[in-house]
Protein backbone atom coordinates (compact mmCIF):
# COMPACT_ATOMS: atom_id res chain seq x y z
CA UNK A 1 0.00 0.00 0.00
CA UNK A 2 2.51 2.43 1.30
CA UNK A 3 4.96 1.92 -2.44
CA UNK A 4 1.60 2.53 -4.44
CA UNK A 5 0.59 6.06 -2.66
CA UNK A 6 4.42 7.23 -2.37
CA UNK A 7 4.46 6.48 -6.21
CA UNK A 8 1.03 8.20 -7.35
CA UNK A 9 2.48 11.22 -4.49
CA UNK A 10 5.57 12.02 -6.59
CA UNK A 11 3.94 11.56 -9.76
CA UNK A 12 1.42 13.90 -8.74
CA UNK A 13 3.37 16.70 -6.22
CA UNK A 14 7.40 15.73 -7.14
CA UNK A 15 8.15 15.17 -3.56
CA UNK A 16 7.45 12.83 -1.21
CA UNK A 17 4.12 12.36 1.05
CA UNK A 18 3.85 14.15 4.57
CA UNK A 19 2.33 12.37 7.57
CA UNK A 20 -0.78 14.21 6.60
CA UNK A 21 -0.96 12.14 3.64
CA UNK A 22 -0.64 8.87 4.74
CA UNK A 23 -3.22 9.25 7.92
CA UNK A 24 -6.08 10.16 5.08
CA UNK A 25 -5.04 7.77 3.28
CA UNK A 26 -5.28 5.37 6.59
CA UNK A 27 -8.57 6.57 7.53
CA UNK A 28 -9.72 5.94 3.72
CA UNK A 29 -9.13 2.41 4.05
CA UNK A 30 -10.30 1.68 6.71
CA UNK A 31 -14.14 3.38 5.13
CA UNK A 32 -13.37 1.08 2.23
CA UNK A 33 -12.59 -2.04 3.96
CA UNK A 34 -15.51 -1.53 6.45
CA UNK A 35 -17.40 -0.87 3.27
CA UNK A 36 -16.52 -4.16 1.47
CA UNK A 37 -17.05 -6.36 5.05
CA UNK A 38 -20.60 -4.57 5.14
CA UNK A 39 -21.08 -5.74 1.73
CA UNK A 40 -22.18 -1.68 1.37
CA UNK A 41 -24.07 -1.46 4.35
CA UNK A 42 -23.28 2.48 5.50
CA UNK A 43 -25.67 2.33 8.43
CA UNK A 44 -23.60 3.65 11.12
CA UNK A 45 -24.94 0.47 13.82
CA UNK A 46 -23.59 -1.78 11.28
CA UNK A 47 -20.37 0.17 10.32
CA UNK A 48 -19.58 0.40 13.91
CA UNK A 49 -19.80 -3.41 14.74
CA UNK A 50 -18.12 -4.07 11.62
CA UNK A 51 -15.02 -1.94 12.41
CA UNK A 52 -14.68 -3.28 15.82
CA UNK A 53 -12.24 -5.58 15.87
CA UNK A 54 -11.08 -4.79 11.92
CA UNK A 55 -7.58 -4.84 10.63
CA UNK A 56 -6.57 -3.33 7.43
CA UNK A 57 -3.61 -1.91 5.46
CA UNK A 58 -2.47 1.19 5.45
CA UNK A 59 0.81 3.21 4.40
CA UNK A 60 2.55 1.80 7.73
CA UNK A 61 1.41 -1.47 7.77
CA UNK A 62 -1.90 -3.07 8.81
CA UNK A 63 -3.37 -0.98 11.34
CA UNK A 64 -6.32 -3.16 13.91
CA UNK A 65 -9.51 -1.22 15.79
CA UNK A 66 -9.36 -2.18 19.46
CA UNK A 67 -12.96 -3.38 19.97
CA UNK A 68 -12.89 -2.40 23.56
CA UNK A 69 -12.39 1.01 23.15
CA UNK A 70 -12.18 1.81 19.28
CA UNK A 71 -8.48 3.02 19.01
CA UNK A 72 -6.82 2.41 16.14
CA UNK A 73 -3.65 0.07 17.07
CA UNK A 74 -0.43 -0.76 14.90
CA UNK A 75 3.09 -0.65 14.79
CA UNK A 76 5.39 2.22 15.37
CA UNK A 77 8.56 3.10 13.90
CA UNK A 78 11.71 5.04 15.64
CA UNK A 79 13.45 7.13 13.24
CA UNK A 80 16.56 9.31 13.06
CA UNK A 81 16.72 12.14 10.31
CA UNK A 82 19.76 12.02 8.32
CA UNK A 83 21.04 13.98 5.67
CA UNK A 84 21.82 13.14 2.49
CA UNK A 85 22.82 16.01 -0.35
CA UNK A 86 20.76 13.96 -2.76
CA UNK A 87 17.66 15.02 -1.48
CA UNK A 88 16.45 18.53 -0.80
CA UNK A 89 14.44 16.91 2.44
CA UNK A 90 15.99 15.13 5.63
CA UNK A 91 15.75 11.25 4.85
CA UNK A 92 14.52 8.96 7.46
CA UNK A 93 16.55 6.66 9.14
CA UNK A 94 15.14 3.34 10.89
CA UNK A 95 16.45 2.90 14.30
CA UNK A 96 13.78 0.19 15.52
CA UNK A 97 10.40 -1.07 15.09
CA UNK A 98 8.33 -1.19 18.23
CA UNK A 99 4.97 -3.74 17.67
CA UNK A 100 1.51 -2.81 18.99
CA UNK A 101 1.86 -5.70 20.93
CA UNK A 102 4.83 -3.94 23.11
CA UNK A 103 2.46 -0.81 23.32
CA UNK A 104 0.63 -0.74 26.66
CA UNK A 105 -2.24 1.90 26.12
CA UNK A 106 -4.49 1.73 28.39
CA UNK A 107 -8.46 1.08 28.00
CA UNK A 108 -9.90 4.43 29.70
CA UNK A 109 -13.66 4.33 28.66
CA UNK A 110 -16.05 2.10 30.44
CA UNK A 111 -18.51 1.48 28.67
Amino acid sequence: VNDAMVSRHYTQFKSPPDFFTAGGFSAAMAVVTALKKSNGDASANTLIKTMEGMSFDTPKGKMTFRKEDHQAMQNMYHFKIKIDPAFAWGVPELVREIKAEEMQIPIRNKR
